[in-house]
Formats: structure tokens, sequence, C-alpha cells
């Protein structure tokens, strides 16, 4: 986190100000520990808050396993207690008793929230962040999708017009406050922990849970065979693995809609150019990348030649570990279930299983359809692997020649996020908050549509010279993404705002 931001300053005669933040359900109660992308965020937050002089107390349940990330940080960690909803809210309720505001994380913490403080929104303010929303699980049977649809309806409307601000991190998101009656509801990019715009000097010591510079990427003679289950005993939120008319391509009548600058090059399935960045797994478990091209950092051309080399050296071995040397590797991260329409991807592999070689595509990801998608695997003897539950599936981006994201909707999709920033080509669905997040820099397609994600993915291994264009301009776009201290100081600016006396 960079320390570049003035330190907030509270109004002489007063205290600073304490702001509590309030993750998951707050308790089992309300749906327990909250996703390792909420976790990774709030701390984020929770340490440039500290930073510039906010008191932060941190509230999440007490099996979240979550103390240690945020004590290291200066702030209070409070482990609310309570197996049933009543002795949730009284847990929680006395943690915000001398809360000047209270931001709650996700719709069943802002219902925990606005539960515990009752009457008291009227004098303490309720920020609340909408980072994604529950959707109905598809599949289900008719009357248990309605009833699921009903009950996510209620909370978000419960939700929206309890709070006193609603950040929404996709534009989409805070249309659907706005719908749902929010009072007041603003767009608020997050950014997640990752490479600093600014590299710093190559003596300086790694920052705890910070991804970091190129000198410091590992040698990969010393990585881990990483193609092992990840530790049962690490808490759940320390797993990575968790969110048109256009390009015909080959294969297929293309649909996707592309992105970014087309250029016609020589056909090619793999190659150095497409290399991504080498990810690390922070201490709330999310994966941050590095750029796999080398420093720029002015040092000279050796020391870039020497980064390039590392690099290359880590794609090499996380393609021999899982078995793709010599063909193309498709790389997507998600839970195995419906939302992520893993079975589009699929059927979508079928159009390039004869090619010589074929390219493989691993999904790192764990989830209750992944016995019906090993099956078919086998019966069609599709290229694809499925590697379960991952520590370090982000870092596979550092072998990838491209990444797919296939699901029905996210809000800043943490795969596609890191794709850009490590030069990894992306095809995604065209769904909730991935255009605005990715702009021109990938192609985009219709969620569902096995024959577009197939044109796009053979268009793109076709065409080298393409992967290039679209590898500079997910660098490029990424750029333009908010920094933590860009975060850090919108969030302060809100609770100025709500926490400022009335004149006179």
């Amino acid at each position: 986190m960079s320390r570049t931001a003035s330190p907030y300053q509270p109004p002489v005669g007063r205290a600073p100000l304490h702001a509590v933040q309030v993750l998951g359900g707050a308790s089992s109660a309300f749906g327990g520990a909250p996703s390792a992308v909420t976790a990774a965020h709030v701390r984020s937050l929770a340490e440039g808050l500290v930073a510039r002089g906010v008191r932060v107390t941190v509230c999440a349940a007490q099996e979240s396993g979550l103390d240690q990330e945020f004590t290291g940080i200066g702030a209070r960690f409070a482990a609310t207690r309570g197996h049933t909803e009543p002795e949730a809210v009284a847990s929680l309720r006395a943690v915000c008793a001398d809360a000047d505001l209270v931001h709650a994380h996700g719709l069943r913490a802002g219902l925990a929230a606005a539960l515990a403080l009752g009457r008291l929104r009227r004098e303490v303010p309720l920020v609340v962040t909408w980072h994604t929303l529950p959707l109905p699980g598809t599949g289900e049977p008719g009357r248990a999708h309605g009833a699921r649809g009903l009950v996510t309806r209620l909370l978000k409307r419960r939700v929206a017009r309890a709070a006193t601000v609603v950040l929404g991190v996709t534009a989409d998101l805070v249309d659907a406050a706005r719908d749902c009656g929010a009072r007041d509801a603003r767009l608020a990019p997050v950014a997640l922990p990752g490479p600093r715009r600014t590299a710093p000097a190559a003596s300086a010591p790694a920052h705890p849970g910070r991804p970091p510079h190129p000198d410091q990427l590992p040698d990969p003679e010393q990585l881990p065979n990483r193609d092992q289950p990840s530790n049962p005993d690490r808490p759940p939120h320390a797993q990575a693995s968790h969110g048109r008319d256009g390009d015909p391509g080959a294969g297929g009548e293309g649909r996707a809609r592309t992105r970014g600058p087309a250029a016609p090059g020589v056909p090619g399935p793999s190659g150095p150019s497409s290399a991504g960045g080498a990810g690390v797994t922070d201490a709330t478990g999310v994966t941050g990348s590095t750029d796999a091209r080398g420093s720029t950092d002015g040092t000279g051309a050796a020391h870039g030649h020497a980064d390039a080399g590392r690099a290359e050296a880590l794609r090499h071995k996380i393609r021999a570990d899982l078995g793709a040397v010599g063909r193309p590797l498709l790389v997507a991260v998600g839970r195995l279930d419906r939302r992520h329409g893993y079975d589009t991807v699929l059927t979508a592999s079928r159009a390039w299983r004869g090619l010589e070689p074929p390219p493989l595509l691993v999904i790192a990801g764990e989830g209750p359809e992944r016995a019906a998608l090993q099956a078919r695997i086998e019966a069609e003897a599709l290229p694809v692997r499925l590697l379960g539950r991952r520590e370090d599936a982000l870092r596979l981006l550092a072998g990838a020649d491209l990444a797919v994201v296939s699901a029905s909707w996210e809000g800043r999709s943490l795969l596609a996020q890191e794709a850009l920033r490590a030069g990894v080509p992306l095809v995604a669905t065209e769904v909730g908050g991935i255009p605005e997040l990715v702009g021109e820099a990938a192609v985009l397609i219709p969620y569902g549509d096995p024959d577009s994600l197939a044109s796009a993915v053979l268009a793109l291994l076709a065409d080298p010279v393409r992967r290039d264009a679209f590898a500079d301009a997910g660098r490029t776009r990424a750029e333009t993404w908010p920094t933590e201290d860009d975060t850090v100081a919108q969030v302060l600016s809100v609770y100025d705002e709500l926490t400022r006396p009335a004149p006179g």
C-alpha cells in the first residue's frame, strides 16, 4: 500500500473516526465467512484507512480465521458470535456501539449490520458495498428457483433501503441498488492488491502480502510442484480458487464481439510472446501478478533480459506440471457450478480437440458440478483437465496462452483483472461488469454460446500477432484501473461526508 496520500485529519476537538467494517454475514447465522476476493479488498481498505489515522474494527464470523490478517495491519478484529440471528445481531450491535460509521461488504453483511444498528441508523451512517449479487441457481426446479429469486429480491430491497449510501463496484450494481430503492447509490470500483504502478527499488524489501517486483520473481527450480490439492487445513478465505457479429476465425461462424486491435498473423499455437506474469498469493489468499516481460525501471537491458529469462523458465515449469509442453494452454478459474458456464466451455472444446497438438484447457476450482463435468470430459475425450482447488490458481496465468471467463454474471472478475495485468489475451462473456472492466482489451462473447467461444479461441490461437496486440492492450487497460490509494481515498471521502457535523 502506498503511503503517498495525506493522512486523515479529524477536525480539532474530535477523536479519530471509528469505522466498523462488517464482512461476510458477520456470523454463521448470516452466511459465515466472506469470499477471498471480498476479504482481500477489505484488508487493503482497512490498511489504507489505518495509515490515514482512522480507527478500524473489522467484524467477521469467528470461524472465518481472519483475525491475524487484520490485527497485523493495525486494525482491531472482533469475532462476532451466535448460531441464531438474534444472537449474531446482539454480538454485532455490541461491537458497533461506539462506531462513527459502519461499512458492510455484501448483501448478507448489509442485512446483519442494518439489524444490529436498528434505530441507531439515524445517527450512525451505514455504507454497504455491493461486490456481487446472489443469483438464483440455474437448473433448479421451478418452485425452488422462484422461491430463491423472491428471497434475493427481498434481501436486495431491504439492504438498499436501509443503507445511507450504497457503493456498487460496477455500473449495473449501482442501477440495481437504485431500482431497489436506495436513497444514494454511487459507483465505486475497487482495486485488489496487485502490482504498484511505480515499482520499488530492487533492494527494497517486499511488503508483506504484496506481489513482488520482477526482481523478486521466484527461481522456478525452487518452486514446488503446484499440481497438488491445496492444504485442507487452511481456512476457506485463503483458497484462491474459490467469481455479435465480428471475427469468424477458424472452426466455425463467430459471433464474438472483438475488442482491441486486430492484426493478420501467421498461425502458431503458442509462443513466448504471450507469456503472462508470475502471480503470488498474498496473505489473504488472493493472487496478484507481475509483468512477465521484464522490468522497465531503467536499470538496463541486462536487467530486463534476466527478468524475461526467469519468467520464461517459470512459464515452462508451469506448462510442464500441467502437461501442456508443446501445446497451447487455456486457463479458467472459478467454482464448478452452473453459473460459471463450464458446460458451454466443454462444448466449445470439441472444436479444437482434433487439432494437432490439441490445446489444453485447465479449470481450477471445486464445486457441485465436478462429477458431471468430469464424466463429460471422459465420455467425449475432451482436451480439458479439472485441477480442483488450487492455492496458486491465478499463478497459472504465467504459463497461459489464453484466459477464459464463461460466467453468466461477473462484477470485477478477478481472473479478468489478473489476465490483463499479466498480458494474457482474454476471452470473456459480455455480462455484468466485464465490458466496463476490460474496455477494448478482450474478446467478448455472448453467455452460453459455445460456437462464439470456440471461434474466439481458435481465431486467437491462429494469430500470434493479434495475441500480442491484446496482451499490450490488456496491460494498458490495467493501468487505467483505480489503485488501492484511489479506492481508499474515495471511500474516505464518503466517510467524511457522512460524518461531518451539520453546520451551526
